[in-house]
């Protein structure tokens, strides 16, 4: 893709028509309440196993049942809170709080992107899988954790909300939610969808994303100035790689934002809709368009729209076979 093209697509951001999907990588730079970086999965699990004197390699979900069998939920979750709970945040973060996006998705157990509106004085509701979607708010962004999330634990929810696994690998039900049609949806609705600082290695996500090959024309990753060449690979299957990292991408938008404002006349966002534009010059309805419309269902938009619009009637009824008038034809009395 040349620059000019992605220059347009950032507008898509500043319009509220973007969709920003946030990795691992995102929350780079940002520290936990124990002023260290966040951890990997796989850095959540070392880290249990050292306090466990487990053996190292130990998957996560293993090392974190014997840390709740040791200390207890409350144990875990404290130590959750401690590990994913934003004691600061980088000035990128606060710059992409600062865009209109039309939905947020994250993997992410953290709290940076709410931390980040709060900063920027943005009202954000975050979600989980358990949160019934017909209440969330319509009038918010809302971000959506689909991993569960910092923010929400308790006893009960730090197993069923928190997927507790090496490589954060949603359950093959999520497929099933109704947050994931929302998920479906709203990268079909969008303008543009951003991975950033995420590789596309979520099974689940990656049946999502790969449903729908049209996506792949306004999808973009930001993995970073020199990913792996596996993980650039495989986001490509997917959409553009950028040699972006979240500072670069903020300080793009932020730079775009300066040169460019949304003129306020911007067509609503549809799902199953989509603008018909049709020209209403068309000579007579020839027999031929009406027998195809109704033998073989093929239709002809600019002798339907001139038979509504332009003064055509459908006097061509007439013109039918007596059998194809008869009454008992459903054709006909929808006509």
């Amino acid at each position: 893709m040349d620059i000019e093209n992605f220059d347009q697509v950032l507008e898509h951001v500043i319009d509220g028509r973007a969709v920003l999907f946030a990795g691992a990588g995102f929350s780079l730079g940002a520290v936990n309440l124990r002023g260290q970086p966040f951890k990997t999965g796989g850095q959540l699990a070392n880290h249990f196993s050292q306090q466990l004197g487990l053996p190292e390699g130990t998957p996560l979900d293993d090392a974190a049942e014997e840390f709740a069998n040791r200390n207890g939920a409350p144990g875990l979750i404290k130590e959750l809170e401690l590990e994913f709970t934003a004691k600061s945040i980088t000035p990128s973060h606060l710059k992409l709080a600062q865009f209109p996006w039309k939905r947020i998705y994250t993997t992410n157990y953290d709290n940076v992107f709410e931390a980040a509106s709060h900063q920027a004085g943005k009202r954000l509701k975050a979600v989980t899988l358990r949160d019934n979607i017909r209440e969330i708010p319509r009038d918010s962004p809302v971000c959506v954790h689909f991993n569960g999330y910092v923010g929400d634990l308790n006893i009960s929810t730090v197993w069923s909300d928190v997927k507790l696994t090496d490589t954060s690998y949603l359950t093959s039900s999520v497929a099933n939610l109704s947050w994931a049609v929302l998920f479906r949806q709203d990268m079909e609705m969008a303008r543009a969808v951003f991975f950033v600082g995420y590789s596309m290695a979520d099974l689940d996500i990656k049946r999502i994303v790969f449903e729908s090959r049209s996506l792949r024309e306004k999808t973009f990753f930001a993995l970073g100035t020199s990913p792996e060449a596996i993980t650039r690979r495989r986001a490509e299957r997917f959409g553009t790689v950028l040699s972006f990292d979240t500072g670069m991408f903020a300080a793009a938008l932020a730079k775009k934002a300066t040169e460019y404002s949304t003129s306020g006349e911007i067509e609503p966002l549809s799902y199953c809709l989509r603008k018909f534009s049709v020209s209403p010059q068309v000579g007579a309805i020839s027999d031929r368009f009406i027998f195809e419309l109704l033998l073989y269902g093929r239709a002809k938009p600019d002798a339907i729209w001139s038979s509504l619009h332009g003064g055509n009637s459908i006097r061509w009824i007439a013109r039918l076979p007596e059998r194809l008038r008869s009454e008992s034809n459903p054709v006909v009395e929808l006509l």
